[in-house]
């Protein structure tokens, strides 16, 4: 991250969880802390303000401070006259200047100071432990059947009906954090330390991969800290120094930097607070730590646990200042629209009222309309037949169902095969097995246009997958993305090989890592040979590469520094160098630029604080309530910028219930059921319930789906067809007696079947254009035996009619 500036990097999630880490000078080197650690004790408040010489304060919470001007034998503050002799000076400090101007200290400064003056002016948040509430964005959390809309201090509570699915997960969750799979099941959600922010930016996460070097443009760490003692001269020796470049403007070198200045005195009071203090004043170097609890009547909370209490028909879960509210009372609850399955007391799942007809139980042995057969079907393996487009079989050498579309030379196998339509107007053809990326959708398409694959470019690299079979120029075609390719040239390959796109020729192929470009894996070589070869296409996204593979430096662009020294990186990444110059940020950027004189701390101000501003309430949007009391067990409501509204739990049993506008503490609607059966509700209100039935209800008009039923004296009725027309809605079964040539019609619609048994006989029959599967593995039309009865089967799949001459009775 050596190239991104602080004011590039994302806002952090709140409220801190308190093991973020923050960089910081101590003691001369650059040290880490934790947000607790550096929060640690931060409590309390002033409750008197003195001074020491040569600072004179009046006393009291709000004192008047002053100093006299300093001379060669008294202390004080520096006159006009002194500041030119401090002018244009830098503290001592070995650290980089990236933040801009220094600015004008208002209380002075101390070595380890942990505590800090509390004043109208405060910022930041004041923790739960010292009575705030730890964030400047408070927000409450919804629970099971609470839905809150809004942002804090408006934000809405709304009860919500239950809730319905499968896919579990935990009760809280690590704010924008990605979700994981929990097993195998696909039902089970988990929290992952991985984080990405609403811009789509990996936030949180640790890298697994090798640490680039610096001879590779890298930083040769794998941690800030390592990174710039790897990039920056070496700290040894070099104490209280600063970064700048040298004089010959080639590098940069820590240097010796002047002006020094000295707070005599910090002294903090709590005043009225509640707060108090400890350890001040200090004259040279100390810690003054805060402790107590603000009170209410100055904004806080009067306590370190404030905590929301849990009233009637209401359960509050968690810690503050992430509680979670959540319904437990009896409201009113409706099941969904359609018919509800109520025992009296409690609710089933609601059935579909999207049928039509009288509601029956399917055990009193209904009538059904145009009932669907979902158990299963037989299906007889067999080689690949020839090509017909929609046509459908199982395939014997790949175990699984094929169908040929409306290209010739592809056969796609279900579940093993996936494909996409392309076209081609390259201007050229492209050869069966080639690597093609997509290149756009000419208007008036619905599939993509497509070209030759090269690892040269992120672009042209965006492997889309391999074409099954020859596509000619301004023809369409198929590419699979997975799944196996047949009839190419593999005899350069073994099997088991890897292969990459090629950076060097378009539509190529390699089976090494290619060591430029971009390593994208495309397939793997299942079988070798010259002509028949094959490939299990398998693409990926850019692989990532190890330093050790590497050839070159990466670019800033990439994330590198383009160079292979320390201090070529420096330069590169600092931009032109001039003798003199520091480091420093104009507000936008870090650059290189001359010292200014707001760099320089102004010293002849007053150097201790005040805590006259907790006199009043803290606000809200300082972390605080604005209220000077709340009562004992009220419920708070936000009220934008002004102080908190709260409601009084009132009557015992009441619940929270919102108007649409505000909340208020009311008595709960009774639980309202209807009947015993089958209760029909509009969503809103009841109608008079039916009687149970035993068994799955169904309207008699409805098309049903019946999936492995067990039929009991089922019986299909015998249709003796009088005409040649085979209508599958005179049954499954029929018969013909034939008394001469005859010519058979057909009306069958995907997934409609007709046994037809015809009487021996030696006559010439012509049958609908259709699909024979089997005639005595012969494939054609079947020819009638004149000594028994003839039975053919006809079923269509797809828009094509299939037959199968079953044999003779």
């Amino acid at each position: 991250m050596a190239d991104i500036k602080i004011s590039q990097l994302p806002a952090a999630s709140t409220p801190l969880a308190g093991t973020e880490e923050i960089p910081l000078v101590q003691s001369g080197t650059t040290k880490k802390a934790t947000v607790n650690e550096i929060l640690a004790g931060a409590t309390g408040g002033v409750t008197a303000v003195t001074g020491t010489a040569p600072v004179v304060s009046s006393g009291g919470t709000t004192p008047a401070i002053s100093m006299a001007a300093a001379t060669g034998s008294v202390n004080g503050y520096l006159t006009s006259t002194d500041w030119n002799t401090f002018n244009n000076k830098q503290p001592a400090g070995s650290y980089l200047t990236s933040g801009g101007a220094l600015g004008t200290p208002s209380s002075g400064t101390a070595t380890n100071l942990t505590g800090l003056p509390l004043s109208t002016g405060v910022t930041g948040t004041l923790p739960v432990a010292n009575g705030g509430t730890g964030t400047a964005t408070p927000s409450l959390v919804q629970g099971t059947n609470i839905s809150i809309t809004g942002t804090w201090p408006n934000q809405t509570i709304a009860a919500t009906g239950s809730a319905s699915g499968d896919v579990t997960g935990p009760g809280s969750s690590t704010d924008n954090a990605v979700a994981r799979f929990d097993g195998t099941t696909g039902k089970i959600i988990q929290n992952s330390s991985l984080q990405v922010n609403d811009s789509g930016e990996v936030t949180v996460g640790v890298w697994k991969g090798t640490e680039v070097g610096l001879s590779y443009g890298g930083t040769g760490a794998s941690s800030a800290s390592q990174a710039r003692g790897n990039i920056l001269p070496s700290y040894t020796g070099n104490a209280g120094k600063v970064l700048a470049v040298n004089s010959g403007a080639t590098d940069v070198e820590y240097i010796s930097a002047g002006g020094t200045g000295t707070v005599t005195s910090v002294a903090v009071s709590g005043g009225t607070t509640g707060l108090t203090t400890s350890g001040g004043p200090i004259t040279a170097a100390g810690t003054i730590t805060l402790a107590g609890t603000l009170a209410v009547a100055n904004g806080g909370t009067g306590t370190s646990t404030p905590s929301i209490v849990a009233g009637t028909n209401v359960t509050v879960t968690g810690t503050w200042p992430n509680q979670t509210i959540a319904a437990s009372g009896a409201a009113q609850v409706y099941p969904g629209t359609g018919i509800a399955n109520s025992t009296g007391s409690a609710w089933g799942t609601s059935y579909s009222t999207s049928g039509s007809g009288t509601v029956i139980p399917l055990a009193t042995g209904a009538s059904l309309t145009t009932p669907t057969q979902t158990s299963y079907e037989d299906w007889t393996p067999a080689s690949a037949p020839s090509y017909a487009e929609g046509r459908f079989w199982y395939d014997s050498t790949a175990k699984t169902f094929a169908y040929y579309n409306d290209v010739s030379s592809t056969a796609v196998h279900i579940g093993q095969d996936t494909i996409i339509k392309v076209i081609n107007n390259t201007g050229s053809s492209i050869a069966n097995g080639s690597p093609v990326y997509v290149t756009g959708t000419s208007s008036g398409q619905t599939y993509p246009n497509i070209a030759l694959a090269k690892a040269d470019a992120v672009g042209t690299s965006a492997v889309l997958g391999l074409t099954n079979g020859v596509i000619a120029n301004g023809a369409a075609g198929y590419v699979t993305a997975q799944g196996g390719i047949d009839n190419v040239n593999t005899s350069s390959f073994t099997v088991g090989q890897v292969l990459y796109l090629s950076p060097y020729s378009a539509g190529q192929l390699m089976n090494t890592i290619p060591p430029t470009g971009y390593a994208v894996q495309v397939g793997t070589v299942s079988y070798v040979d010259a002509s028949a070869g094959k490939i299990f296409v398998k693409q990926t996204t850019p692989l990532a590469v190890s330093a050790s593979t590497l050839v070159g430096t990466v670019a800033i662009a990439n994330g590198g520094t383009g160079q292979t020294t320390a201090a070529a990186a420096i330069t590169a990444l600092t931009g032109s160098q001039t003798s003199g110059y520091y480091l420093r940020s104009n507000g936008t950027n870090s650059v290189l630029a001359a010292i200014q004189a707001a760099d320089v701390p102004t010293l002849n101000q007053n150097t201790t604080g005040t805590a006259a501003g907790l006199s009043a309430t803290l606000a809200v949007g300082s972390g605080g309530t604005g209220a000077t009391s709340l009562t004992v067990n009220n419920v708070i409501l936000g009220n934008g910028t002004s102080p908190v509204q709260v409601v009084a739990p009132g009557t015992s049993g009441n619940v929270l219930t919102s108007n649409g506008t505000t909340w208020a503490s009311t008595a709960p609607a009774a639980q309202a059921y209807p009947g015993a059966g089958i209760a029909v509700s509009t969503g809103s209100a009841w109608t008079t319930s039916k009687t149970s039935p035993s068994g799955t209800i169904v309207g008699t008009t409805d098309s049903q789906t019946l999936t492995n039923k067990t039929f009991t004296g089922y019986t299909d009725t015998v249709y003796a067809l009088s005409g040649t027309a085979i209508d599958p809605a005179n049954g499954t079964i029929q018969t013909k007696t034939l008394s001469g040539s005859t010519t058979f019609t057909e009306s069958l619609a995907d997934g409609q079947s007709v046994l037809l048994m015809v009487n021996p006989s030696t006559y010439t029959v012509t049958w609908p254009t259709m699909t024979w599967i089997n005639t005595a593995g012969s494939g054609a039309a079947p020819t009638l035996e004149a000594s028994s009865m003839n039975v053919v089967v006809m079923w269509q799949v797809g828009g094509t009619v299939y037959g199968n001459w079953v044999g003779s009775a």
